[in-house]
């Protein structure tokens, strides 16, 4: 099967668009960042619909999509303090969400020898709630109670997802 199909196409859009979302941060209007981050982050829920429903699932677009996630939701945390420098002030989450995130990737990649995420159910929870979060942050300010409880739904689904790299027990996996 040919890698670069519909599903791997749109993943390498969200690729493309987070490219262009550091310029738009940098010095573009924050309108215009904040329509094209919501449009990014549809693509991140397309690209695995459009694999499933084509039969168009890979190895290469798992990985793809693993690789366009670490960028668009990493970059998402240098945009906010771009953006909205007042999210900084809350260091003791930030270096709590960097230390597990960090953590996290360590160990997979001990484990796995990949950082290719397995897509739980959690990590899309996690994801979506991030996603939520910085648009909610960027069209209404800042609000460390959703911060924090988005850092703890996401260091849940750190722990998920290790579980299920460390056991190799894919009955946790859904979809």
């Amino acid at each position: 099967m040919a890698r670069l199909n519909v599903p791997n196409s749109v993943t390498v859009l969200r690729i493309v668009l987070t490219g262009v979302l550091y310029a738009l941060a940098w010095s573009g209007p924050a309108a215009w960042f904040t329509i094209v981050f919501v449009i990014t982050g549809i693509t991140d829920a397309l690209d695995g619909f459009i694999a499933r429903r084509l039969r168009q699932t890979s190895a290469f677009g798992a990985w793809l999509d693993s690789v366009a996630d670490y960028f668009f939701y990493g970059s998402s945390v240098v945009w906010l303090l771009w953006l909205r420098p007042e999210v900084g002030q809350e260091r003791t989450a930030f270096l709590a969400l960097f230390g597990a995130l960090f953590l996290y990737l360590a160990i997979k990649l001990v484990v796995t020898r990949t950082f290719t995420g397995h897509h739980l159910w959690h990590a899309k929870v996690a994801g979506a709630a991030w996603f939520v979060f910085v648009v909610m942050t960027l069209l209404l300010g800042f609000y460390p109670w959703v911060f924090y409880s988005v850092i703890g739904i996401f260091i849940v689904a750190l722990a998920y997802e290790l579980r299920a790299a460390y056991s190799n027990k894919w009955w946790m996996l859904w979809g």
